[in-house]
C-alpha cells in the first residue's frame, strides 16, 4: 500500500514537471515572431529578409565544425577514458563558450547583422541561445 501511494506520488510529480515544461515551451512559441507562407525555403535564411538569423546561422555552420573536430579528436584519441567529471564539464563549457558569448561580444557576427544595435534580449542569438537552453533542460532532465 504505501508502495502504491508512493508510485502514485512520483506519477503526480512527473506530471506535474511535464506540464510546466510543455507550458513554458507554448510561451516561447508564443512570443515569436510568425513569418508568412509566400518566404522561399533555403537551407539559410535570406540575408535580406532575415539578416539576424542569417548571421547567426552563418556563425554557426563555421563554428560548428571545430567542436565538432573537439570531439573527434577526444574519442578518435580515447581520450575521454581519462577524464573526470570536471574534465567533462570544462571541455563542454569551453565548446559552448562561443555561442555564450557571441550575442555579449560580437553581435553582427562578422555579417552586418542588424543585432549590434539591438538591446541584448531582442538580438536573434540571444533567442537561439535561450532555446538551446530549454531543449537541453527538457533533453537531459527526461
Amino acid at each position: 500500500m504505501v508502495i502504491a501511494q508512493h508510485s502514485n506520488d512520483i506519477v503526480v510529480t512527473m506530471t506535474m514537471i511535464l506540464s510546466t515544461l510543455v507550458a513554458i515551451v507554448a510561451g516561447l512559441v508564443s512570443i515569436q515572431d510568425k513569418e508568412s507562407d509566400d518566404k522561399k525555403s533555403s537551407f539559410f535564411p535570406s540575408p535580406i529578409d532575415q539578416p539576424s538569423k542569417y548571421a547567426y546561422e552563418k556563425f554557426c555552420a563555421y563554428y560548428s565544425p571545430i567542436w565538432m573536430g573537439v570531439f573527434t579528436i577526444i574519442v578518435a584519441f580515447q581520450l575521454y577514458e581519462d577524464f573526470t567529471a570536471m574534465t567533462y564539464n570544462v571541455v563542454c563549457l569551453g565548446c559552448a563558450i562561443p555561442f555564450i558569448i557571441q550575442p555579449i561580444i560580437y553581435p553582427s557576427t562578422w555579417l552586418n547583422s542588424p543585432d549590434a544595435k539591438r538591446p541584448f534580449f531582442e538580438r536573434y542569438s540571444t533567442k537561439a541561445n535561450l532555446w538551446l537552453a530549454v531543449y537541453t533542460f527538457i533533453g537531459n532532465y527526461w
